[in-house]
């Protein structure tokens, strides 16, 4: 993927740069590549993120919006561009996973994506995909690293998951979604997100997928393919609990149903301290000190092993907590990062 200037990549989020010709007319010689964008009330980001995509300026694009019937003025922007649409739609749904899941369920191509309303794709990210699907053209999912942004757009993480397989997932490390592409003989073997989740839906989808088929169904792209946004407001920052608490709900089903095999029930104990662990960090960060403290407790009952190996950890956060606000919206970044640093 070629390398793009600060300035190229704002512009790519700010205003139409894609041919006309080449979004409307579907060349069937690269593999089709359907996104879903499953919205609601994000009208402030949702037209960077429509940019994203149509930007990209990828010859076979199905790009399908699922709005569960925004009451700002969402539907404004996706009538801007209802021509470059495939499908969309703007009504009440059951939540994000029944949003996505319609979307899929409707659109044809062979490789699928979701894309948040407030996650944005990485220039060049669909031509890449195309080129690594043809090359492994068996492969069943297609994942790079990403972007941590915040509300304003301004970088403040790198998320490389190269090293990551089906026990770090179980250890409650999901991928970065908007990075993450899935073929169509997948989805239809697999079947649709489980639309009881509202907080863990993604990481629950990732999992079920990797303790699922042989790891060299998976290919890694060793670059950035989106940009995730973290702020207040997000379900990621407010439902911190809640999060955990449908992790170790699907853990378990998980074990019943099959989907995690008896023989690694050894791993569930350290899975639910895992679930416990990033619920403390995550409290602590945004200032929940006394719940933070219990949620240490659990972690510690389940795998005091593994608790008492991250000790340094706890204190590294207790040094960093006076450069960390709630939202991570002053997240800065160092020396070398600082000339990456990129706003949408």
């Amino acid at each position: 993927m070629k390398k793009y200037t600060s300035q190229e990549i704002k512009e790519f989020v700010s205003k139409p740069l894609f041919d006309e010709k080449i979004i409307l007319n579907k060349d069937p010689s690269y593999p089709r590549i359907s996104i879903v964008t499953p919205s609601y009330n994000q009208a402030q980001f949702l037209e960077r993120a429509i940019l994203s995509v149509l930007n990209q300026n990828y010859p076979n694009l199905e790009y399908i919006i699922i709005d569960g019937g925004s009451t700002d003025h969402s539907v404004e922007i996706i009538k801007k561009y209802d021509k470059y649409l495939s499908y969309w739609v703007s009504e009440k749904d059951k939540g994000q996973a029944d949003a996505i899941n319609k979307g899929f369920v409707r659109s044809t191509g062979e490789i699928l994506a979701w894309l948040n309303s407030d996650d944005l794709l990485e220039p060049g990210a669909l031509s890449k995909i195309a080129d690594i699907y043809m090359q492994y053209p068996n492969a069943r999912l297609i994942y790079g690293d990403c972007r941590v942004i915040n509300k304003r757009g301004e970088t403040i993480g790198i998320k490389s998951v190269e090293s990551y397989n089906k026990e770090t997932l179980l250890m409650c490390k999901s991928l970065p979604q908007p990075s993450v592409f899935i073929s169509r003989r997948l989805f239809n073997e697999i079947g649709p997100l489980d639309k009881t989740l509202q907080y863990a839906l993604d990481w629950a989808y990732f999992l079920k997928i990797f303790w699922s088929y042989p790891f060299e169904n998976f290919v890694y792209v060793p670059q950035k393919l989106s940009a995730s946004r973290e702020y207040g407001n997000t379900k990621t920052r407010k439902g911190l609990s809640l999060k955990a608490g449908e992790r170790r709900r699907v853990i378990m089903d998980y074990f019943n149903s099959g989907v995690l095999p008896k023989s690694k029930m050894i791993l569930w104990k350290k899975a639910f301290a895992a679930t416990y662990w990033l619920q403390g960090v995550d409290e602590f960060l945004v200032g929940k000190y006394f719940v933070s403290f219990f949620s240490g407790i659990r972690a510690f009952f389940y795998d005091p092993a593994s608790f008492l190996n991250k000790v340094g950890k706890i204190f590294w956060l207790i040094r960093q907590r006076g450069n960390v606000k709630n939202d991570f919206e002053t997240g800065e970044k160092k020396a070398e990062k600082q000339k990456n640093n990129i706003s949408y």
